[in-house]
């Protein structure tokens, strides 16, 4: 057997094959026998080579956030042709219908499409990677503060992918909470609260976290705010003279469940101060040994309870202790008729004469 065909082909053999066979292979080829010196006629078999289709065009970047609706895939085939999806780079069946990503977990899932031409010739798969984006979920968060002091909140429980940063409006507060404002792409919740009342009040903000360009669901933050409690003192101010005991003090606070404790320091020339102590100042005698009046000041801070203990303003309390005339037995000796005269004189301890006496 002798073959001739295109492009000065020829081969012998009962058959004859063309590994990868390219167009410029199509053509006429011809074969005659040889038996015993004689040559039959030439045989003619035309052989038509179909092109195969390149892959097809696909799209760069395939990107949604986590849980976004995703559309089925695209790619563009050639005039004439049709595609084939698949879920792997080789091997499988392919389908006629597009398959749409599913975004529900973070991450990269690439599939597969070639062509096959009107001539049934499928050409090479092309790979369209999808990206799927994390977004964050965060439960609600509490925390409680002292009035005007800062606060800043970084969220860590649940799914908070790096990169997160926040977005909220003006908070909704109770009891005319000041100091609430906006946050833009801010890497933590942060704001400082100013509580006006005797009471404890709140602040709830409403935050989206973003990720990139992925947004997650919103959640709340709420800010409860201690009041800078106040102390009440009863009696008022009081003015006593010297040896004399004052009445007994009661501390109180509008704020509900406050600690009151106080302090005193005992002043030089006064003797008998309580110098410390909680919620009552106690009656006491207090004496002057000297001839002005001397105050005692007792300072008293208001102090919430709880995991925030938050103090506020400290307030005082005055007991004026005015000294109180001594003067000791004196003798004196004048001639009958005589004026009598006699002015005690002032001598701490022993004898003590205010001016005014």
């Amino acid at each position: 057997y002798n073959w001739t065909g295109p492009n000065s082909y020829s081969n012998t053999g009962t058959s004859i094959t063309i590994t990868n066979a390219q167009v410029v292979n199509g053509g006429t080829y011809q074969v005659t026998v040889t038996v015993n010196g004689c040559t039959s006629p030439a045989t003619s078999v035309i052989a038509t080579v179909h092109p195969t289709p390149a892959a097809p065009v696909v799209p760069n970047n395939v990107t949604y956030c986590q849980n976004a609706t995703a559309s089925a895939l695209t790619a563009t085939p050639l005039s004439g042709h049709t595609l084939l999806w698949y879920t792997a780079a080789t091997g499988g069946t392919g389908s006629a219908t597009a398959p749409t990503p599913v975004t529900t977990t973070p991450g990269t899932t690439t599939y597969y499409v070639s062509q096959i031409s009107a001539d049934n010739c499928e050409g090479p798969r092309a790979a369209i990677p999808v990206l799927v984006n994390p977004i964050a979920f965060i439960s609600p968060i509490t925390d409680t503060v002292c009035s005007s002091a800062a606060f800043s909140i970084t969220p860590t429980t649940t799914i908070v992918p790096p990169g997160t940063v926040y977005i909220w409006a003006a908070p909704v507060v109770t009891g005319g909470l000041t100091g609430g404002t906006t946050g833009t792409n801010a890497a933590t919740i942060s704001g400082s609260l100013t509580n006006p009342t005797d009471f404890i009040q709140n602040a709830v903000y409403t935050v989206q976290p973003v990720t990139g360009t992925c947004a997650g669901a919103d959640f709340t933050v709420t800010i409860f705010v201690n009041p800078a409690p106040h102390v009440n003192f009863s009696p008022a101010n009081q003015t006593i003279c010297s040896g004399q005991t004052s009445a007994a003090v009661t501390l109180s606070s509008a704020t509900p469940n406050v600690s009151l404790p106080w302090t005193a320091v005992q002043p030089i020339g006064i003797t008998g101060v309580t110098t410390s102590g909680s919620n009552t100042i106690p009656a006491q005698t207090l004496t002057n040994a000297t001839t002005s009046a001397i105050t005692v000041t007792y300072t008293a801070v208001a102090i919430t309870s709880g995991a925030s203990a938050c103090p506020g303003d400290t307030s005082r309390y005055t007991i004026t202790v005015n000294p109180k005339p001594l003067v000791p037995a004196q003798t004196a000796s004048v001639c009958s008729g005589d004026s009598l005269r006699f002015a005690p004189a002032n001598n701490p301890p022993a004898s003590i004469v205010p001016p005014g006496t």
